[in-house]
């Protein structure tokens, strides 16, 4: 008995262009750019990142950091704070797996003690401007845990 193969439509994605692929990475609006315009339409952007949002999900997501059409088609409608840096929103909205929790937490600790020493030297920040930034820190530092709550506290304390 002769054995009857389906056929299956695979469906062959497109190719992208350069500005098509850096737009989709970087850009964070489907807003047609007037002067050189990497898709048509805001339909046929949408339609490139349905496309290639695996590729573009596992080569760019990671760290607290999200390609650009993410944030245009699906981001959660969570309000942002102000200054809040891309990793504590995506945090505060449950977009980030436990492994890159972690990966955040360590480059979060590695640039709190870079900045730290930036905050020191810097004599020029008015006194609201160092109020917010340290602000900022322990919001950060909250958000992370106890473990960045700690560095921050021990480092606010030799200001």
């Amino acid at each position: 008995m002769a054995t009857i193969k389906k056929r299956t439509r695979s469906r062959k994605r497109r190719k992208l262009t350069n500005d098509q692929f850096w737009n989709l990475r970087l850009r964070r609006s489907d807003e047609q750019d007037k002067v050189r315009p990497a898709f048509s339409s805001p339909e046929e952007r949408r339609q490139a990142w349905l496309e290639h949002r695996d590729d573009l999900m596992a080569k760019w997501s990671h760290e607290g950091r999200r390609p650009g059409a993410w944030w245009t088609y699906e981001h959660p409608k969570l309000e942002r704070l102000p200054d809040e840096e891309d990793w504590e929103y995506l945090i505060r909205a449950g977009e980030v797996s436990p492994e890159e929790w972690e990966k955040i937490l360590t480059n979060y600790l590695f640039i709190l003690e870079n900045r730290f020493s930036w905050l020191r030297m810097v004599q020029k920040l008015s006194p609201d401007e160092f109020k917010n930034a340290c602000q900022n820190f322990n919001r950060q530092a909250k958000l992370l845990g106890e473990q960045a709550l700690k560095k921050w506290e021990e480092l606010y304390s030799k200001l």
